[in-house]
């Protein structure tokens, strides 16, 4: 009865305090302040962790007293306490005061709990000891949390407490999904390399302006860039990049960020269809049957789309169909058209 009855008292506090802050703006009301302090001082954990945040919100601001707060709270088990103190007022701890986290969160982790094992990776972390940082951050990035799955990614990037890899941390980068942070420094670090000539980081990079997302994750809120995708596929395309020649191509046919240009198109479509390209190979089909920025040649066409079809192109195998249906540049065939359809079908 008694917890239950400081539960409510906390809450009407809360609700009391948040009214007055909304009609006095900054400015505190002392006897909430007041009630907060008693309950905080009898062992009540909310108002514990409620009293540290009133001494970062008032003025003066009373950073000190709030980690004394918030280290009341996180040693009853409040996780955000505990949290918050590795995030926020690390530079106010002492070394004590990470011994006791360490041992707090590590009760947390055992539980199970994402987050924790995140903190004591971000503990580990700040007192430089990378391995156990490592592997915390591990164990929460395998378990799809995002903030641990940057970090990896960053101390692969920057080579902390781990040989240098641009490959795993871009694999961790590109796990984190849509964590915002993990797109940035994935961003960052395709910039680095690409600076430094690595022609599979500018069509990744330029992939990145041109579509406004990774290679692997389209989102159209960052970064749509076409000049930059133009400048940062063509340095690639013209090392021999086969997916970057392809894009110019693309850039070309469709007049994005760049004239219109047919010719240019075929030919960086032929650049990339040469090297197996099964997209360039079919649209570089297209535009023999169609006869765009080129004189119409269904023989070419053919010969194409029958590369492009024989590695499971579904447009391919369809287009090959239409001309084994029409006798166009082949002996007509319905067998063969039937074929070729059936195959793009079951796609």
């Amino acid at each position: 009865m008694d917890f239950l009855l400081a539960c409510f008292l906390i809450v009407v506090v809360i609700v009391f305090f948040k009214l007055i802050r909304r009609s006095v703006g900054k400015k505190t009301a002392p006897d909430s302040i007041q009630a907060i302090t008693q309950l905080a001082e009898k062992g009540n954990v909310q108002a514990q962790y409620e009293l540290a945040g009133l001494c970062c919100n008032k003025e003066p601001k009373d950073y000190r007293k709030a980690v004394h707060w918030y280290m009341k709270a996180a040693e009853q088990g409040h996780l955000d306490a505990q949290c918050l103190l590795i995030k926020e007022y690390s530079s106010f701890l002492t070394n004590r005061d990470y011994e006791q986290l360490k041992q707090w969160l590590h009760v947390k982790a055992e539980e199970g709990i994402v987050q924790a094992k995140f903190y004591l990776g971000e503990l580990y972390f700040q007192l430089s000891d990378y391995e156990q940082a490592l592997y915390w951050y591990r164990l929460a990035g395998n378990q799809g949390y995002g903030p641990a799955m940057c970090r990896l990614g960053q101390m692969y990037k920057n080579g902390t407490g781990v040989a240098q890899d641009y490959k795993q941390a871009e694999e961790w980068f590109l796990k984190g999904g849509l964590y915002g942070d993990a797109q940035w420094y994935l961003l960052t670090m395709y910039e680095h390399m690409a600076n430094e000539g690595d022609i599979e980081a500018q069509y990744k990079l330029g992939f990145q302006y041109r579509y406004g997302g990774s290679v692997d994750q389209w989102d159209p809120s960052f970064g749509i860039d076409y000049k930059q995708a133009l400048s940062l596929f063509r340095k690639s395309a013209e090392q021999g990049h086969a997916d970057a020649q392809f894009q110019l191509a693309q850039m070309y046919n469709d007049g994005v960020g760049v004239t219109q240009n047919d010719e240019l198109a075929i030919y960086w479509y032929r650049k990339a269809a040469e090297q197996g390209h099964t997209k360039a190979q079919n649209n570089l089909g297209s535009m023999y049957y169609n006869g765009q920025g080129v004189r119409q040649d269904y023989a070419e066409a053919f010969r194409w789309f029958r590369k492009a079809a024989e590695q499971g192109v579904a447009k391919a195998q369809y287009n090959l169909g239409v001309m084994y249906a029409n006798g166009q540049g082949v002996r007509q065939d319905d067998a063969q058209a039937v074929q070729w359809y059936r195959q793009a079908a079951e796609q």
